[in-house]
């Protein structure tokens, strides 16, 4: 099961930005413009053929993933995953850089790292990359652009934990 879910937690990471076309990065200083840490859940199929993609409906099962990242604000970013690909429940971490653009979207490229003691039928450790649209400053869907899943998610800012309305603890 070549599934790389690192998706999920790359693409919650992205905050502000202008993009000629899907998938470029015209302007990388928007960095700044996420900092903080992000909740996210995301849905969607993977691809579950041995050696992985491109994406075959036959060899897909559903998968579901929630975990929290990390952005530091100079477009790199860590996240803890918990994920369940059909019935299969795994963990891991991952790590990468994001690209903002000065018109909302934006993308994202990592490594997934599969936890230790995980099930035999987990994904192994590997790349993954995404799309975003910033919603709002705490809000970001996103859609991965890695050639073995279909999937889609949104990432909302946490609240730190300073008694503010959501998404305010995080904001600078």
């Amino acid at each position: 099961m070549n599934r790389k879910i690192l998706v999920s937690a790359l693409c919650l990471a992205l905050v502000g930005a202008t993009s000629p076309a899907w998938g470029a990065c015209a302007t990388p200083g928007n960095a700044s413009k996420l900092k903080g840490n992000f909740a996210q859940l995301l849905s969607g199929f993977a691809d579950t053929s041995p050696g992985g993609g491109p994406f075959a409906t036959s060899n897909s099962a559903p998968e579901s993933s929630t975990g929290v990242l990390t952005a530091d604000g100079n477009g790199g970013f860590n996240a803890t995953l918990t994920f369940n690909i059909g019935g299969t429940v795994c963990s891991g971490t991952a790590s990468g850089t994001y690209c903002v653009n000065n018109d909302g979207t934006g993308t994202e490229s990592g490594t997934f790292t599969l936890g230790a003691s995980q099930p035999a039928t987990c994904p192994p450790s590997g790349s993954e990359n995404a799309s975003f649209t910033i919603v709002d400053p705490n809000r970001v869907d996103f859609i991965s652009t890695s050639s073995d899943t279909v999937l889609s998610g949104t990432a909302i800012r946490q609240n730190g934990g300073s008694g503010k309305g959501q998404g305010q603890g995080d904001k600078d």
